[in-house]
C-alpha cells in the first residue's frame, strides 16, 4: 500500500498560510470566523481553519497535525481523512459560534482526528502531555481540560477543542467496525499472491 502524505500537505499549506498572515495581516482579518457575520460569510468556517493567532498555536496544530494526521489517514486513506478532518473543523467551528466572538486556528479538525483515532485504536499509544498514553486515555484527559477551559476563558477555543473531538469520536464510534484491527489483519496476502511476488523479486534480484 503507498503511505499517504495528505496530512503533511495540509500542514504545509497552513504553514504558508501563516506566512502570508504575516506580510498582509488583512487576510486574518477577513477570513477569520467572526461570530457575529457567520451566517452572512458562511465560507469563513472553512477558511478560519488554515488561520493561525501566534507561531506557537501554529507549531502546536501543526505538530499534532503531522502526528495524528498521518496514523489516521494512513488507516482510513486519504478521502475519508480530509472528511473526518474538514467535518470536524466546521463542527468546532459551528460550536465556536455560540462561545467566542470570533475564531481560527486548525485544532478543532485535529481534535476531530485524536477523538476518530481514540474510537478506532484506542490502545495505540501517543506522545501526550510528555508522556506515552493510550489515545483514548489522552483524549479523555483532553476531555477533561477543555471542559474546564470553557468555564475558565483564556485566548483558548476550548469550547471548539471540545466539539471536534466529540465528533471525531462519535463518527470513529460509527465506523470503528470497519477499521478495528482485527479487521485490518484479515486482509492478508494470498498462496498465488505470494508466490507472485516471490517469482517477481527472483526476477528483479
Amino acid at each position: 500500500m503507498k503511505f499517504s502524505w495528505t496530512s503533511l500537505q495540509i500542514a504545509m499549506i497552513i504553514a504558508f498560510v501563516f506566512f502570508l498572515q504575516t506580510v498582509q495581516p488583512w487576510i486574518t482579518n477577513d477570513f477569520l470566523l467572526n461570530s457575529a457575520q457567520a451566517t452572512q460569510r458562511p465560507w469563513t468556517f472553512v477558511t478560519s481553519i488554515f488561520l493561525h493567532g501566534s507561531l506557537e498555536h501554529l507549531a502546536y496544530n501543526l505538530l499534532s497535525l503531522v502526528i495524528f494526521g498521518l496514523v489516521v489517514e494512513n488507516i482510513v486513506g486519504k478521502k475519508k481523512f480530509l472528511i473526518i478532518f474538514f467535518a470536524s473543523g466546521i463542527f468546532a467551528n459551528f460550536l465556536a459560534v455560540f462561545f467566542y466572538d470570533a475564531s481560527l486556528g486548525a485544532s478543532g479538525a485535529v481534535f476531530g482526528l485524536i477523538g476518530f483515532l481514540a474510537a478506532i485504536r484506542p490502545k495505540l499509544m501517543v506522545p501526550a502531555f510528555g508522556i506515552p498514553l493510550p489515545v483514548i486515555a489522552a483524549a479523555f484527559l483532553w476531555v477533561l481540560i477543555s471542559f474546564a477551559g470553557i468555564f475558565s476563558p483564556d485566548e483558548t477555543a476550548y469550547a471548539a477543542h471540545l466539539g471536534g473531538l466529540v465528533f471525531g469520536f462519535a463518527l470513529g464510534f460509527f465506523l470503528r467496525k470497519n477499521y478495528s484491527e482485527n479487521r485490518v489483519k484479515e486482509k492478508l496476502l494470498s498462496e498465488n499472491e505470494i508466490n507472485e511476488w516471490e517469482e517477481q523479486y527472483m526476477k528483479n534480484s
